[in-house]
């Protein structure tokens, strides 16, 4: 037996047969081509990035793996090579030029399993183009320029189980492109320039089970149910939709989903309403969107929710009781985000948790976070930093795990609010002026501030003081106020049902906003504005609970005639005899009853009139008549059979 180098001439005449083994594993296979690498064992050869611009000659005959990547291929011609297609298992051909398959470029390769042609210059795939590899179950197309998927573009691949493809400039799929890919399991698209998935189209996919949409830029939104018909699908992702604002209600419908990522879009809000169905649902990502808020049991249908991470978006609160029901919820990856803490209300056990991600945030380190304090033993921190604190001062940029086993448990601690200046206010105002109700407050950490009118309804925008300078903000629950305040808000709301409409009426309501310091800015105030106005400072923290208050009293002045502008044409008024407040003069008055009276009298009089002359034309009234009457015979009456009666009628 003889062992070749590259270049083909006989290096050793004769080897010793137990160094047999070692120099096929030490050394390149046998017959390898000069410009490839070649292993024996595993029957692979690797001729990438060498600069060729046809086959190499001399592959061996019993290759399994040959990849031929990063070249410059513009063609595939197998004639130096033809005996590589019995025995040929694995084929990479990406980063080339093939600018096109012919017809049978591939054929005879049975059992070639994978394929890669991924970023080469396709633009059309011609049906049939593929034909001929009945075994092949991996295919790699993407980073080609593909303009559009014909019919019928992967007949014959009925074993194929994954596919990725798709480029910016794949504006069409027929309606079927994905015909006689029945076993499809796993199916990539990358950045097409779909308006958006091509649902319908997909359906045939009757078996696929993963499905990737990346980088659809021109997509805004997912209505209707564009994956209907894929009942099987249990891995969802969706990522790098710049123009994705919203998830229909109804797009996850009949779908039985265990991993859903929606990712670098451009959501608000968590997908509440899509969530809804998905009670297998284990995991869930919503990283690298602007999502400010985590609302209060809305969660709860996804009950076998186990990890949800939301990393980089705009994170600035996670409500009470945000995690209800989800009793296998173990991992929460919040990473990046611009919450100032983490209630341990939100979770339905703390016992679950086990992995935690809360570095890259300006944490408050107060009685809020006493529980992580508690528990950072049995947590796992996720992120290469750990949590640090942004305030108070004395512990700013202190690692929360560190400064909890240096520091005494009461060193986290919450102080109710005050309220600086709790001095009644009185103002006056006229209609139209603006007027602003001050209040301020202070606490550790700093309170959340809302504003009552006189009839008790809240003003201002939900969020509009939240993240500003100060800490200030509008509360979104009632926890922690008066009880006699308590039944004057409009109370938290179903979650299963919609939210509330707008207030539509009321003092100051639609014309009011809350300013960074905590204070009540009132436009254009109308005399409906007069009455007293409340102030709540509310603590955050539950440990130290209750809440400030103060009020503001507002007396607002109708603007008088002279103010509005009509003082000269009262003047005129004076002068021509009127009253104010009455539209006519006297003379004006009387002329107007004197017409009323006479249409009435001589309406009255032509109704007598013509009664009158029809009476006399009817003749004269008969006041009597008479009735002639022939009784029933026998019965043993009193008269003579026979005879008639006559009676006399007066008429009246």
């Amino acid at each position: 037996m003889k062992l070749m180098r590259p270049g083909g001439r006989t290096l050793l005449p004769v080897v010793w047969p137990p160094l047999l083994p070692l120099l096929l594993l030490l050394g390149p296979g046998l017959g390898c081509p000069s410009d490839c690498l070649c292993w024996s064992p595993n029957r692979t050869v690797s001729c990438s990035s060498r600069g060729l611009e046809a086959l190499p000659r001399g592959i061996p005959a019993g290759t399994r793996a040959l990849d031929l990547s990063g070249n410059r291929l513009e063609r595939l011609d197998w004639g130096p090579a033809r005996g590589l297609s019995r025995r040929l298992e694995e084929l990479e051909l990406g980063h080339n030029r093939l600018r096109e398959l012919e017809a049978g470029a591939l054929g005879g390769l049975e059992r070639l399993w994978r394929l890669g042609l991924g970023h080469n210059l396709l633009r059309y795939l011609q049906p049939g183009a593929l034909r001929g590899l009945p075994a092949l179950r991996s295919l790699e197309l993407a980073g080609n320029p593909l303009l559009l998927l014909s019919d019928h573009t992967f007949r014959g691949l009925a074993a194929l189980r994954t596919l990725s493809l798709g480029s910016p400039e794949l504006a069409w799929a027929g309606p079927r492109a994905w015909a006689g890919l029945s076993g499809l399991n796993q199916l990539t698209i990358r950045g097409a320039a779909l308006a958006w998935p091509p649902g319908p189209v997909l359906s045939p996919l009757l078996n696929l089970t993963a499905l990737r949409l990346l980088a659809f830029p021109k997509a805004t939104a997912l209505p209707g149910r564009p994956f209907q018909g894929l009942s099987r699908l249990r891995l969802l992702e969706i990522d790098s939709w710049a123009s994705l604002a919203q998830l229909g209600p109804d797009c996850l419908l009949g779908l039985n989903l265990v991993w859903l990522s929606v990712t670098r879009c451009n959501l608000s809000d968590v997908p509440y309403a899509s969530l809804r169905t998905q009670a297998y649902l284990r995991f869930l990502n919503l990283s690298h969107n602007p999502i400010t808020a985590i609302r209060g049991a809305l969660l709860q249908h996804v009950t076998r929710l186990e990890e949800l991470r939301l990393v980089g978006g705009r994170l600035r609160v996670i409500h009470d009781a945000a995690f209800r029901g989800l009793i296998y919820f173990r991992l929460l990856d919040v990473t990046a985000n611009q919450l100032a803490s983490l209630p341990a209300t939100a979770f339905r056990s703390l016992a679950s948790l086990q992995s935690l991600g809360l570095g890259l945030n300006p944490l408050a380190c107060d009685c809020r976070l006493l529980w992580i304090v508690r528990r950072r033993h049995r947590l796992r921190f996720l992120g290469s930093q750990p949590p640090a604190c942004a305030s108070p001062p004395p512990l700013r940029g202190r690692r929360l795990p560190e400064a909890a086993g240096s520091l005494p448990a009461s060193t986290f601690s919450c102080r109710r609010p005050r309220i600086r200046d709790k001095r009644p206010q009185q103002l006056q105002a006229r209609e139209g002026q603006t007027v602003t109700l001050r209040c301020s407050a202070d606490g550790q950490p700093l309170p959340l501030i809302l504003w009552l009118n006189p009839r008790r309804q809240r003003l201002g925008h939900p969020e509009a003081g939240m993240g500003l300078p100060g800490g200030l903000g509008l509360i979104a629950e009632d926890q922690g106020l008066k009880p006699e305040d308590r039944g004057l808000l409009p109370g938290r709301p179903d979650p299963s049902l919609p939210p509330a409409p707008p207030l539509l009426s009321g003092p100051a309501v639609g014309r009011s906003r809350l300013l960074p310091d905590g204070s009540l800015q009132i436009t254009s105030v109308r005399h409906m504005d007069s009455g007293t106005y409340r102030c709540v400072a509310r603590n955050a923290g539950r440990n130290a609970g209750g809440n400030a208050t103060a009020s503001a009293s507002l007396q607002v002045r109708p603007l008088s005639l002279q103010e509005l502008g009509l003082a000269g044409r009262s003047d005129s008024r004076a002068k021509a005899g009127l009253r104010p407040g009455y539209p006519f003069d006297t003379h004006t008055l009387l002329v107007a009853t004197t017409m009323g009276f006479t249409s009435f009298f001589t309406v009255v009089s032509l109704c007598f009139t013509l009664l009158f002359i029809w009476s006399r034309v009817s003749g004269p009234i008969k006041h009597n008549i008479h009735v002639d009457f022939v009784p029933h015979a026998g019965g043993g009456g009193g008269g003579s059979s026979g005879d008639d009666a006559k009676y006399n009628m007066k008429m009246v």
